[in-house]
């Protein structure tokens, strides 16, 4: 029984913050909404409140991306697929920052 988890998956943390707790929350819904639409060898779990909900000022939203490294070894077409949904969920510029990470060391 494979779990899809590392080391025979990749995981990549996509993190939405800003100041209004509103776009982030809606930004990071229609980012999810787009990722799990597109077609690819990922799963989408998400969106959710980061576990610490805010930093400085600023809330925080998390989506996991989940690619079996046997379906998409190099990563080339999670990474499409995120970046054509980030251009496609018109994230509010300036309020909305949007952060991927690759293999996050940790998930909080």
């Amino acid at each position: 029984m494979e779990l899809r988890y590392p080391p025979l998956s990749r995981l990549t943390l996509v993190e939405l913050k800003g100041e209004n707790e509103e776009q982030v929350r809606t930004a990071s819904e229609r980012l999810a909404q787009l990722l799990k639409l597109a077609r690819g060898p990922f799963e989408v779990l998400g969106p959710a409140p980061a576990v610490i909900g805010k930093i400085k000022k600023l809330f925080r939203w998390h989506i996991i991306v989940r690619a079996p490294k046997v379906d998409d070894p190099s990563g080339s077409l999670t990474r499409r697929a995120l970046s054509a949904a980030i251009d496609g969920a018109s994230v509010p510029a300036g309020k909305v920052q949007v952060i991927a990470d690759v293999d996050p060391v940790g998930l909080m």
